[in-house]
C-alpha cells in the first residue's frame, strides 16, 4: 500500500484495517494428456496476512484444433471482510465451450 497514512486516516473507526504489506503464495499445477488434448489445471492463491484463499480448478479438452471445452470451479474462502472471504458463499461450477478463428 503506498500511502498507508491516508488510508488509515480515511477508514472508518469500525472498519477492519488491512496491513500495510501482504504476504501472498499462488501455486499454478498443469498436466496434459492423450497427446495434448486434455489439459488438467490448478491455480491456488493463498494470503498468509490475512488467510484469504481462492482455489480455481480446470479440465479442458481439445476436440479439435478449434473447438474446446472446459469444466472448472471457483471456490473462495477467508475473513468476510477480505478480498475473497467476501465471496465464500459464491462458490461455483461452469461449463465453457469456445470455437476460435
Amino acid at each position: 500500500m503506498l500511502d498507508c497514512d491516508a488510508y488509515l486516516a480515511a477508514l472508518p473507526t469500525s472498519f477492519p484495517a488491512d496491513k500495510r504489506w501482504s504476504h501472498t503464495v499462488t501455486a499454478r499445477l498443469t498436466q496434459l494428456f492423450l497427446h495434448q488434448t486434455l489439459r488438467f489445471s490448478a491455480y491456488a492463491s493463498y494470503n498468509a496476512s490475512n488467510g484469504d484463499r481462492f482455489v480455481n480448478p480446470e479440465l479442458r479438452y481439445s476436440f479439435t484444433d478449434k473447438v474446446w471445452g472446459a469444466l472448472g470451479a471457483n471456490f473462495f474462502g477467508g475473513k468476510p471482510w477480505g478480498q475473497f472471504g467476501q465471496l465464500s458463499r459464491d462458490d461455483n461450477l461452469y461449463l465453457q465451450t469456445r470455437y476460435e478463428f
